[in-house]
């Protein structure tokens, strides 16, 4: 595209000129090739890919039937996404992204915590299927630390606009799979990653 861009232009130009010269045409090729050839010899940078398994959210009611719902969480390590209503985005939204352990135990935990008076609650787990060649640990935690500083969930504080130094060290894409909801099919550190990095 930027090719056949830089082409059109200096050919326009070259035709609204009241002789046609030759030297012209052969001018923008070459400008092309030049241009063309630096992109092909550029190193192409590299990402590791996560993938994040959702399934579907289950709904938290308040009262004594909150109990019985978490009583029927998954279990195991993961990523978890809470929606709610809220007073400013709107009905059934995404406000939190967080990483467990144990998804049904950090649930209850948030379920008495941050989530305590939420309506409309609803919260999905994410099991990853593929990580790069870090340990799945690493994994979940890079993988929470991009979505985070990529939608900026309301109730979420921290990693809002920053990421950890060894989230900044190589380019990561997170590919959100099955269930999403309203998660994003992909989202990437690129943007947080030094300079040097990203014109490699």
């Amino acid at each position: 595209m930027t090719f056949f861009v830089q082409y059109v232009t200096l050919w326009h130009i070259s035709r609204s000129s009241s002789l046609f010269k030759i030297y012209d045409a052969r001018r923008v090729l070459l400008q092309v090739y030049l241009v063309g050839s630096y992109l092909w010899e550029k190193e192409i940078m590299e990402f590791k890919i996560i993938q994040v398994k959702w399934g579907k959210p289950t709904p938290i009611p308040k009262g004594e039937e909150r109990e019985m719902a978490l009583s029927v969480l998954s279990t195991g390590a993961g990523l978890y996404a809470a929606y709610a209503d809220h007073d400013v985005y709107g009905r059934n939204v995404l406000v939190y992204i967080g990483k467990t352990v144990h998804f049904d135990v950090r649930t209850r935990q948030h379920t008495d915590g941050i989530l305590a008076n939420a309506n409309n609650l609803s919260i999905a787990f994410g099991k990853l299927i593929q990580f790069p060649d870090e340990n799945e640990s690493d994994g979940i935690d890079v993988a929470e630390q991009i979505l985070i500083a990529s939608l900026k969930p309301a109730y979420n504080r921290q990693n809002i606009h920053q990421l950890g130094d060894k989230k900044v060290e190589k380019g990561y894409i997170v590919q959100n799979l099955e269930e999403r909801g309203s998660l994003p099919l992909e989202a990437t550190n690129y943007w947080w990653l030094p300079e040097e990095i990203r014109n490699q």
